[in-house]
């Protein structure tokens, strides 16, 4: 029943990314349209998401019994930057994508497709570890991993050009929101049903409009022009296999220091672990000019390919 369920997890995202593709195709939104796709995305929708989200679903209490857990997220998050350092150098990812390929490494789908899987699989009752694990991959993808991306030195995909690291990039908007949204819970203060229920509203389309936008990239970025290259298979190979090895290494090491954690909560962070690459990195690519056919590449083959990894995980933990 796993299985088939993480399946049917993955089909509706490819089939919204198919969409997305077979509207630009056929001309039924105009070349303009992914820009501002991506800048509702980043400015609007997301940074509601994440607030309604956090408020709902979090809790001082809930996040001081969880501190053991985030911890070991913590700790394998980092570790998976270096990793992805560390894997860039062996597989020789030029300069212009070293950025994205270690925040592609480092961070996961874990809004679009993290929260939909872990409720397939695991239910409601997983959802405190879940949000354990959201909460730190959040701040990583929004602090260093933009650092990152934005760092990348590249208009197009061949010439590189010296730029300034812009400060503002480590402030984006769904990280604005996540600070905001903990200011909330420290202080206590709630908003009226209104303003959560447009919040939430707004925030629905995140998902939607994140993976129509995957697919309307790889149409105009001509899906002969994006293949299966070194740099994309060594990062998707460092996102679905080195990372969340790297994850149950940290969390198994971890429980001999910190104690033992429920078979749920150990699960859950595999899980978490081994999706596929950040649906906004392609996003977050083209709003620094960066190498946006490469990262498409790498979330599409990883998105992909994801289909075929997670069955076998769930096969392993024998949830």
């Amino acid at each position: 029943m796993a299985f088939l369920a993480s399946i049917q997890g993955v089909i509706p995202i490819l089939l919204i990314i198919l969409l997305g593709y077979e509207m630009q195709d056929r001309h039924f939104v105009s070349d303009d349209f992914t820009d501002n796709v991506s800048k509702i995305i980043m400015n609007i929708a997301l940074p509601a998401a994440v607030f309604a989200s956090m408020v709902k679903y979090m809790s001082l209490d809930m996040l001081s019994s969880l501190s053991e857990g985030i911890t070991l997220v913590g700790i394998s998050v980092l570790l998976w930057y270096g990793l992805g350092w560390v894997w860039a150098k062996i597989t020789h990812v030029p300069a212009g994508r070293n950025g994205s390929f270690v925040a592609a490494v480092a961070n996961t789908n874990t809004l679009f497709i993290g929260w939909p899987l872990n409720l397939a699989l695991f239910g409601e009752q997983a959802m405190p570890y879940f949000l354990a694990y959201f909460f730190f991959c959040n701040i990583s993808c929004w602090t260093i991993g933009a650092f990152l991306v934005a760092e990348d030195p590249v208009l197009s995909y061949r010439q590189k050009v010296r730029r300034h690291f812009d400060l503002k990039k480590l402030v984006p908007p769904p990280l604005v929101s996540c600070v905001v949204a903990f200011a909330f819970l420290l202080t206590g203060i709630t908003l009226p049903d209104a303003l959560l229920n447009t919040f939430n509203y707004v925030g629905s389309l995140v998902t939607p409009l994140s993976l129509l936008y995957i697919g309307m990239t790889l149409q105009k970025a001509g899906i002969r022009n994006i293949s299966l290259d070194r740099d994309t298979v060594a990062g998707f190979t460092g996102r679905l296999i080195l990372a969340p090895a790297v994850m149950a290494a940290v969390l198994i090491v971890g429980q001999r220091f910190l104690g033992p954690m429920s078979a749920l909560e150990f699960d859950t962070y595999i899980v978490q672990s081994s999706l596929p690459i950040m649906a906004v990195l392609p996003i977050m690519a083209n709003e620094a000019h960066g190498d946006v056919r490469y990262a498409t590449s790498m979330v599409t083959a990883s998105t992909v390919l994801f289909a075929a990894v997670i069955p076998l995980v769930v096969l392993v933990l024998g949830v």
